[in-house]
């Protein structure tokens, strides 16, 4: 396989491949029953490393406000193995995720890296949601994920199959119904919704999902 992708937030600015926002909202979006408004203000690179960052503040009726990207219309793919290196924030409420949508603008398909909520913070969740809307989960505990350290995270996404890894390590696969659509990467930090729950008390704010780096392969 080559490189046929990366960023290593190295510099202090985000570069030219991403957008701050889901495609249809640029510059400021929500997303469903999320606590969060997105905002390019709470996204931040520094010390090698894309910052994500979740505060508590009131934006557009909206209680907390983040960072996400994508790289919607710049960077797509078919196929290939996708890895990215994070380290996940500790907190109740608190929902980081790495996923992969179609260029085209449809859903489904979904192909779900990572999703960690707050009140499971050693479980790493990866999911795809198949082009019928059947979706399969898998989850995978990791004593220690939220407590500061980086991993990694990657699905190789081939003809036939999609195989999630994680620290380097295959930790499960679907052969089923496996979408061919072109897709483009996001890395989100929501806060709140139906399966993470809201904010309490102990939440700490600001807090950031950082990502060291992404890189993309391809046959």
């Amino acid at each position: 396989m080559t490189l046929a992708f990366d960023d290593e937030f190295n510099g202090t600015s985000l570069g030219s491949t991403w957008e701050n926002c889901y495609w249809y909202s640029l510059n400021g979006c929500g997303n469903g029953n999320e606590m969060e408004w997105y905002t390019p203000n709470n996204i931040s690179v520094s010390g090698g490393a894309l910052h994500l960052t979740a505060e508590k503040q009131t934006v557009n009726g909206h209680d907390y406000t983040s960072g996400m990207v994508t790289s919607y219309d710049h960077f797509s793919f078919t196929y290939g193995y996708v890895e990215w290196q994070a380290q996940i924030p500790a907190g109740q409420g608190f929902w980081p995720a790495l996923w992969l949508l179609p260029e085209n603008g449809s859903w489904p398909p979904e192909i779900d890296a990572l999703e960690v909520v707050g009140a499971q913070p050693d479980v790493a969740t990866g999911t795809y949601h198949e082009p019928d809307g059947t979706s399969q989960g898998h989850d995978v505990v990791i004593p220690g994920l939220s407590s500061g350290g980086w991993h990694t995270f990657g699905v190789d996404w081939e003809p036939g199959s999609i195989t999630w890894y994680i620290d380097g390590k295959a930790r499960y696969s679907s052969t089923t119904d496996v979408t061919s659509l072109p897709m483009y990467l996001v890395m989100n930090l929501a806060v709140g919704g139906t399966w993470p729950g809201p904010p309490n008390a102990s939440t700490p704010f600001p807090s950031s999902f950082n990502i060291d780096y992404v890189r993309v392969w391809q046959h």
